[in-house]
């Protein structure tokens, strides 16, 4: 086959055998785990610190990846707290620290590892849990919806009674039974 058309054939990888590809191929450093326990150990110091542009602090909340670490990095730059001195260095801590986490992450293609680790955590684990927890809320709905259905008519059904009977008591006068009893 010729090059050309051969760039074109895809490469299908398991994924739950993504980071183990990527270290067998050495696309990430082997030793990725000790880089990222690094990363890890710089991303909790910068999360206990003040976040100092409100635009981003809902995406500075753990847990930390590539791709938001790039899209905070990328607002602070675009505000006034990432300007840069002579020699080009940041001149406000907070996005320095932020630069050295991206720096961290693309090095030996940490960032890779990393997100492969998660992809495998959630197809493995964290999906198939979401999942079973929504079957189970759902078959609770079930159970539960015809005995909602029921007490509700129940409820009317008294209302109505208690309000005719009093209604009676009154010499005919209209009685209304008001709050949250109405919203059903």
């Amino acid at each position: 086959m010729s090059g050309s058309v051969e760039q074109y054939i895809p490469i299908d990888i398991k994924d739950v055998k993504l980071l183990d590809w990527l270290v067998d191929r050495t696309i990430v450093n082997r030793l990725w785990n000790e880089e990222c326990t690094e990363l890890r150990n710089l991303i909790k110091q910068v999360l206990s610190e003040e976040c100092p542009l409100e635009d981003i602090r809902g995406e500075v909340v753990e847990p930390i990846f590539y791709p938001a670490s790039l899209r905070i990095l990328e607002a602070l730059e675009q505000s006034p707290f990432g300007s840069k001195n002579m020699i080009g260095q940041y001149t406000h801590q907070y996005t320095a620290t932020w630069s050295r986490i991206v720096k961290l992450f693309e090095h030996d293609g940490t960032f890779l590892a990393d997100c492969a680790k998660n992809i495998t955590q959630n197809v493995k684990y964290d999906v198939p849990l979401y999942k079973k927890q929504i079957a189970e809320a759902e078959r609770t709905y079930e159970e539960v919806e015809p005995k909602l259905r029921r007490a509700v008519a129940v409820t009317k059904e008294l209302k109505g009674c208690v309000e005719q009977h009093l209604s009676t008591r009154y010499k005919g006068r209209p009685v209304r039974i008001m709050g949250d009893i109405n919203t059903l």
